[in-house]
């Protein structure tokens, strides 16, 4: 028990001594997020809205979305892969 209150006291520590970097990189991360939701708002309702009116153009549009998708996952694998071949 006494080992998790040192652990707390130092993350208190952390977050008392840098503060405003954790500030700085938190409303930075929910401008990204912001952006990359707002990306996607502009790209899929449209799609979604043309998807139903012509539903021929369903399955491409949903095979490129799954790719899309996949990209950052065997980026993710890639460089995971790499850094364990350099141990």
């Amino acid at each position: 028990m006494n080992a998790f209150l040192d652990g707390f006291a130092s993350l208190m520590d952390y977050f008392i001594t840098q503060w405003q970097q954790i500030l700085s990189l938190t409303i930075e991360h929910i401008e990204m997020t912001a952006i990359a939701v707002g990306c996607s708002i502009l790209i899929g309702v449209p799609l979604g809205i043309l998807v139903s009116y012509v539903r021929k153009l369903g399955k491409p549009v949903i095979g490129i979305a799954n790719v899309v998708q996949a990209i950052p996952s065997m980026a993710l694998v890639y460089f995971t892969g790499k850094e364990k071949m350099r141990n």
